[in-house]
This record gives C-alpha cells, sequence and structure tokens, in this order.
C-alpha cells in the first residue's frame, strides 16, 4: 500500500514531491508580502517548493507542475510563476480545488484592503488593475474607500 505522499506524487507525476513539501510551500507562499499576481522567478519558486530548477523544468515540459506565467516583454527568457496559481496547483495536490482569483481575493482581505470576500473574478481583475496601476502600498479600507461595495 503507497503512503500518502507517495500516491500523490504519482497523482501528479512530481516525483518526491510528497504532501507535507506541498503544505510546506503553500504556508511560504501565503506569507509573502508581495501581491500573489505578481510572478516570482523560477529559481525563487524552486526555493519555496524544495525542489531543483530542473524539477520545475521537468514538471513544465510533461505538464505536471504549476503552469508558468506567460513570457512579459523585457524579462529575455525567464521563466516566471504567479504565486496565485502555484497555490491553486498545491491546493489541487492537497484534493481541493480553488480558482487563482479567489486567492487574490484572500490577499486582498488579509490585506484589510476588501471588505467582503464575495466577489466575481471579473471585479477582482478590475481590483487588481486599479490596485497595480495607483499602488495602494500601505492603505488600508479604513482609510481609503477605493474598493469598498
Amino acid at each position: 500500500m503507497a503512503s500518502a505522499a507517495e500516491s500523490t506524487a504519482q497523482i501528479c507525476g512530481c516525483g518526491n514531491f510528497a504532501l507535507t513539501d506541498a503544505e510546506a510551500a503553500l504556508r511560504t507562499l501565503k506569507q509573502m508580502s508581495m501581491p500573489p499576481w505578481w510572478p516570482m522567478r523560477s529559481r525563487e519558486l524552486s526555493k519555496v517548493l524544495g525542489v531543483s530548477l530542473q524539477t520545475l523544468a521537468n514538471w513544465r515540459s510533461r505538464g505536471t507542475g504549476p503552469s508558468p506565467a506567460p513570457y512579459m516583454r523585457g524579462q529575455g527568457n525567464r521563466t516566471m510563476y504567479r504565486p496565485d496559481m502555484v497555490m491553486a496547483w498545491l491546493h489541487g495536490l492537497l484534493g481541493k480545488q480553488v480558482e487563482p482569483w479567489e486567492l487574490v481575493i484572500q490577499w486582498f482581505f488579509d490585506q484589510d484592503i476588501l471588505d467582503i470576500k464575495t466577489h466575481t473574478r471579473e471585479h477582482v481583475e478590475g481590483v487588481i488593475e486599479f490596485y497595480d496601476r495607483h499602488r495602494f502600498f500601505g492603505k488600508r479600507k479604513d482609510s481609503s474607500n477605493f474598493i469598498r461595495d
């Protein structure tokens, strides 16, 4: 009988990546101060996940790991990953389906930027665009009314 970690590795084709690794990586990603839609480099992600860069490249070529962010102009050939998409992939490994935009709502809520958690995907995309355009770092929902419903 295979252990839970072995069965997770077999299901996702992720080698020795175990449930405990996924849980630890989720905790680390949730504690990051940067917005979860801002891409991080593959080198940073490999440290968070506890895997090598080659393992990330293998997962990418096999389609078994987290999806990389679309290539951005001016970034050369760097492969970047959006933390919200990585967290959604990790939740999937743990048997919980979560959409990346739902994780963005949670981040906004945790940062005291959104008042409530019930928003649509389209609303969240608009909030992200507004947030990035105005860089409301350090602002709280009680000191500005830019996202109130």
